[in-house]
């Protein structure tokens, strides 16, 4: 199953990328014409840019990825060494892109907070994007050897799909069909960490959306009615989902938990949000705390009454974000901003 995965995958990627540089010239004389019409900040123009970069650097990594699996097959420690390298530059490459292209600026806060280990970092999602996040900051910055819990669609990216299952991650269904056992290897991926190891969770589940939210909403009201009334009043976050962090918290007793809030990439949750241009020119600021493990409630009960209560933080540091974001644009300009 994974060998015609990846075939077919890889074949899509390299006839995508050989079809779109053959009819770039057209593309991109359509994008110019659609954006003078429209203009929408040159939203095409640039969407059209970053596919061609997309798919660029996967045609470069994956061979790469191959190489590097020739060479050191026979020798595991220094196989998953450059593979990590490897998904450290695969996200670097295509978050520097979207950053000019976009015209994007990057703000963080906390992110030495993340080391030393054992962590368990749980991550607000908003988009695509936000798996890059995590690699870029806490990986490729400071040193951290993140351990993801990813949905298993990602697989039909090819090189997310090698790197990630030759590297300790877990690609889980959403479908719940496999719960039970998806918890426990979430379990028995947090066990064996070390000072610079962490396990990342996006407790969401799934990205922000209002009829996610609703759904989300109607799940928890049938499952913890108790902890609905208080979810509902989230305007900015859905009600993480308890088990994978319950599952974490159990095969990693010693690890501290980091919590990884952002604001900024909301324009790349769907395609509307995308084609309306909300990500040109947005500031992307990202926060991290932690806390201590001395903090976190032993018994599974209380654990999910102190992620809820944690994820109110979220919520509202969000909050205060979009609060500061509109006093700014509404605020007098004397002077250009960096």
């Amino acid at each position: 199953m994974p060998f015609k995965r990846r075939v077919l995958s890889i074949s899509r990627a390299y006839v995508a990328l050989l079809a779109l540089l053959a009819l770039l010239p057209l593309l991109l004389l359509t994008a110019i014409a659609v954006d003078a019409v429209r203009r929408p900040k040159w939203v095409s123009v640039r969407l059209l840019a970053f596919g061609v970069w997309y798919l660029a650097v996967e045609a470069w990594m994956l061979p790469r990825l191959g190489a590097t699996w020739l060479r050191w097959r026979r020798e595991p420690r220094q196989l998953l060494a450059e593979t990590a390298d490897l998904q450290q530059q695969f996200a670097s490459l295509l978050f520097s892109a979207l950053r000019w292209l976009f015209q994007m600026r990057l703000e963080v806060t906390g992110a030495e907070l993340v080391a030393p280990g054992p962590v368990i970092v749980l991550v607000r999602h908003t988009s695509s994007a936000d798996t890059l996040l995590p690699t870029v900051l806490l990986s490729q910055r400071h040193g951290m050897r993140l351990r993801f819990v990813l949905k298993r669609e990602l697989l039909a990216d090819p090189c997310l799909d090698i790197a990630g299952n030759r590297l300790p991650n877990l690609f889980v269904a959403r479908d719940r069909k496999n719960a039970a056992q998806d918890l426990a290897a979430i379990r028995q991926l947090a066990t064996g960490m070390g000072a610079m190891d962490g396990v990342l969770i996006y407790p969401e589940g799934t990205r922000f959306t209002p009829q996610k939210q609703q759904q989300a909403l109607a799940t928890l009201r049938r499952d913890h009615p108790e902890l609905a009334a208080t979810a509902a009043q989230w305007p900015h976050v859905l009600p993480p989902k308890p088990g994978g962090v319950l599952a974490a918290l159990a095969g990693a007793p010693e690890a501290d938990v980091v919590w990884m809030m952002h604001t900024g990439l909301e324009g790349l949750a769907d395609l509307k949000a995308i084609w309306r241009g909300g990500l040109v020119g947005q500031t992307v600021r990202v926060a991290l705390r932690r806390t201590p493990r001395a903090d976190v409630p032993e018994s599974a009960d209380l654990q999910i009454h102190w992620l809820f209560a944690q994820w109110a933080q979220v919520n509202a540091w969000v909050a205060a974000q979009h609060s500061d974001a509109d006093a700014t644009e509404h605020a007098p300009r004397h002077g250009n901003v960096d």
